[in-house]
């Protein structure tokens, strides 16, 4: 990783011979826009400018509230926010669509700064984790603009029943990372995460495209997959509370490379990773 803070921009890019890559990063439930810290610094020291936001669909750890005279924030209350539900997917749906309306925002702010910064819309992508991942699948789906999705782990749940009857594909480049243990907790797992993601594939693949990917990590969780299992896992380890059957940080670290190297392969970063994927 090279992302260095407040470090000055590469000599290509402030000429604009080079221009940047778009890349809008969507969080997962009880996470924010700080979420994949890691992630994000890697894809920008190959030549992407990335857009991390706090969705204000209740699910973030925290938003800031503009809606009412006198902004303030809001915190996550997953209980509340469960009381209400009529099934899950319906739920589900509802964060999906709201989540939705942010995006359509975003992209505007985007396309209004693009020219300034060298961006290039043509190469805009679509990136998350959990719930974040299936956002990013939404918007593959729902909006031109984006060409191509790198979902990690998604939590189908807004979409499982449409998917598993065959109704709901893609039919641009994706590159999805999966852990072999999703996610454990009866409290999310409400749908069959395996046959679901199998199906999904399976019907996104009949668009030919050779560029996809589906990728499991083998003896990892959900959590693995994001940056906070960083910090987690150095914490337990101090305490001597865990000892992971996978390095946590080795995990992680695998996760950003194959992530670059398939936007490399689908010549979406500026500067060009060595990396190769496999699947």
């Amino acid at each position: 990783m090279r992302a260095v803070n407040n470090a000055e921009l590469d000599p290509d890019f402030v000429n604009k011979s080079k221009a940047l890559t778009p890349v809008i990063v969507s969080h997962d439930l009880m996470h924010n826009r700080t979420s994949l810290f890691t992630t994000v610094m890697q894809m920008v020291s190959y030549g992407c400018i990335v857009y991390c936001i706090n969705h204000s669909d209740g699910t973030a750890t925290y938003h800031l509230d503009s809606s009412k005279e006198g902004s303030k924030e809001v915190f996550y209350e997953p209980y509340d926010r469960m009381k209400h539900k009529v099934t899950m997917d319906k739920f589900r749906d509802g964060q999906i669509q709201h989540r939705m309306k942010d995006i359509n925002a975003l992209i505007k702010f985007i396309q209004e700064e693009a020219k300034e910064l060298n961006i290039d819309m043509s190469k805009l992508v679509a990136m998350g984790f959990g719930m974040g991942a299936m956002t990013s699948i939404e918007m593959t789906k729902e909006l031109e603009e984006i060409k191509a999705c790198v979902a990690m782990d998604p939590y189908y749940s807004a979409r499982s029943e449409k998917i598993l009857s065959g109704e709901y594909s893609i039919s641009k480049p994706y590159f999805i990372l999966t852990n072999e243990d999703y996610p454990g907790s009866p409290f999310i797992a409400d749908y069959e995460h395996k046959k679901t993601n199998d199906k999904f594939v399976e019907e996104s693949n009949k668009s030919g495209d050779e560029g996809n990917y589906n990728l499991t990590l083998k003896n990892t969780s959900h959590v693995c997959t994001a940056d906070i299992s960083l910090y987690y896992s150095s914490i337990f380890k101090l305490f001597g509370l865990i000892h992971p059957i996978v390095d946590v940080s080795d995990t992680v670290s695998k996760s950003r490379d194959l992530i670059v190297a398939f936007l490399s392969e689908h010549d979406l970063t500026p500067i060009k990773s060595l990396e190769k994927v496999k699947k």
